[in-house]
């Protein structure tokens, strides 16, 4: 008799305020470290215990300061667009805190690993790469806002020209990496919006990713080709599936380089 072998449990996660107030409803998180909390009923966005796994890090971070926990779930479970409900939950350990420079730089990373794909296409443009460049020096304190403003428009420019001209065959996976970067890079950006100069690296790093999505922008508008109206359909649900598969592939690698920043800082 063949033992079956067990599915891996996710690991989960939530942030947390340095206070340890939730950062939605400024809750106080009422147990200590390993200690459980009372059962709730898990309802998304009314009540239980609400996190999130790796992939969706990003999409939660709203802030530059926010504190990530690794967190253990207990009982009912409720999945929902980018979080769950749970009926109890307890912090395992602290990952780590966030703030301007490292989020700024985790933006840079997320931008650089999606510029193959752009300058595979158009390797004599370097704007986006260089608007990454400048971000990063900003970071460090080796460049002003007025260069890394310049780096920025530059990529925004060349986000913009692609957006509204760009056609090719680009593959499925290609375009979701690429979408999913200039999303958690856009991400980095709205964290800080209402500190313009901290936020520049961040708004640098979103545009180059964003260049890099454009360049794949009208594959959907091409790939119809001569296969009729049927055949077309087709080869959109299936390229549909090949992206979101990778979509949510690339999230879940973004993610994980916001933990090791986070573990390392």
């Amino acid at each position: 008799m063949t033992t079956p072998v067990p599915r891996e449990t996710p690991t989960y996660y939530k942030w947390l305020r340095p206070d340890r107030t939730t950062t939605y409803q400024s809750v106080k998180w009422p147990k200590r470290v390993g200690a459980w909390t009372d059962p709730e009923p898990p309802i998304l966005c009314q009540s239980g215990w609400h996190g999130m796994e790796v992939r969706d890090l990003w999409a939660h971070l709203s802030d530059w300061d926010f504190v990530l926990w690794e967190v253990e779930v207990n009982g009912e479970f409720v999945r929902g667009d980018g979080k769950f409900a749970a009926a109890q939950m307890r912090l395992v350990r602290e990952v780590g805190q966030c703030d301007e420079r490292l989020v700024r730089l985790w933006a840079c990373d997320v931008a650089e690993s999606v510029l193959p794909i752009f300058e595979a296409r158009f390797p004599n443009d370097d704007r986006p790469r260089r608007c990454v460049e400048v971000a990063r020096q900003f970071t460090v304190g080796e460049a002003t806002n007025l260069e890394c403003a310049g780096a920025a428009g530059a990529a925004w420019a060349t986000w913009a020209a692609e957006a509204a001209g760009a056609a090719g065959a680009a593959g499925a996976a290609g375009a979701a990496r690429a979408a999913g970067a200039a999303w958690a890079a856009r991400a980095a950006e709205a964290a800080g919006a209402d500190r313009a100069a901290g936020a520049a690296g961040a708004a640098g790093a979103a545009r180059a990713a964003g260049a890099a999505w454009a360049t794949w922008a009208a594959e959907a508008a091409g790939a119809a080709g001569a296969a009729g109206a049927a055949g077309a359909a087709r080869a959109a649900g299936a390229a549909w599936a090949a992206r979101a598969t990778e979509y949510d592939r690339a999230l879940t690698e973004y993610g994980q380089m916001l933990i090791d920043r986070l573990e390392a800082s």
